[in-house]
């Protein structure tokens, strides 16, 4: 074993500890890479959700919303989906939840697969809604993969904006 002077050991324990932070470092960017791939690009890498012991919980469809002075309307992307298989509940404490589930219908033959980007299972979006919606006026419409909802305001709603004039001094 060779023997180091005490700027030696300084120099050791400097480059030790500058390699710790590198290696620090490197982990941060690795969190946040996984970060950024788990939370912003969702729906675009996959459309799945994960739960914390990293299993695969629901799809979430993408949605649209727009909204006018009378009504707010959702639009939400699900292919592959009958009227039937869409289940739409508002609740009184101000939530729009859309359920479905795509199930995976196979014949049994000998052909196997090669490739499959299709996703099968639960579908399901919850929406908040603004609190001026008339949840008593819901009504929903399935075209080409696309289901469309329409909640109208309360009347009072409508006349909540009020313009008021600026003076000059």
């Amino acid at each position: 074993m060779m023997k180091h002077n005490k700027q030696q050991n300084r120099e050791l324990a400097s480059y030790k500890n500058k390699i710790m932070k590198n290696q620090r470092d490197i982990d941060e960017i690795h969190n946040e890479i996984n970060h950024i791939f788990d939370n912003h690009l969702k729906g675009i890498v996959s459309p799945y959700t994960y739960n914390e012991l990293g299993g695969i919980d629901i799809l979430e469809p993408n949605i649209e919303i727009t909204e006018n002075n009378k009504a707010l309307k959702i639009f939400a992307e699900l292919p592959g989906l009958s009227p039937e298989d869409i289940d739409i509940n508002v609740s009184t404490d101000g939530y729009l939840t859309i359920t479905g589930e795509k199930h995976h219908e196979t014949e049994d033959d000998d052909k196997g697969y090669y490739f499959s980007e299709c996703s099968y299972g639960l579908i399901q979006r919850t929406i908040p809604l603004p609190s001026d919606v008339d949840t008593n006026k819901v009504s929903a419409e399935y075209k080409n993969g696309v289901l469309k909802i329409d909640i109208l305001k309360q009347p009072t709603a409508q006349k909540k904006l009020k313009k008021i004039p600026v003076k000059a001094k």
